[in-house]
């Protein structure tokens, strides 16, 4: 076996063993954790957890001791033109496959939740 093969089954090996770990490895998120991919489950979870009319500042201090989410976002989204706070998670489950997370609120004027909803799905690289 010459070297060339040597180094091709090395780094097949590496890439390999780094694909296993993005799929396996336990999901930062735990706002999301073992909710299917899609609109409907993720929002079901969310409501669930944080119903509507709950404090604003419980979901806020849930996203902040996770860690991992970005900036908290703020502007008008859909056609009504309501005001909505969401952040964004995206992580890699494959080599090329990053799966995005959005959770977006919207605040009624006595600090409690009026909406909250999320969404999670594999964004597929563009060829």
């Amino acid at each position: 076996m010459g070297i060339a093969q040597k180094v091709t089954i090395t780094v097949v090996g590496i890439l390999a063993l780094a694909e296993l770990y993005l799929i396996f490895r336990p999901e930062p998120d735990i706002l999301t954790a073992g909710v299917a991919s899609g609109e409907a489950p993720v929002t079901d979870a969310l409501r669930k957890r944080f119903p509507i009319g709950s404090p604003a500042s419980a979901l806020e201090d849930e996203l902040k001791r996770e860690g991992p989410w970005g900036p908290v976002m703020i502007e008008r989204i859909g056609t009504k033109g309501r005001l909505y706070h969401y952040v964004q998670l995206s992580r890699r489950v494959g080599l090329f496959t990053p799966e995005v997370t959005t959770i977006a609120w919207e605040v009624g004027p006595d600090g409690l939740l009026a909406n909250v909803r999320g969404s999670k799905y594999a964004d597929l690289p563009v060829p």
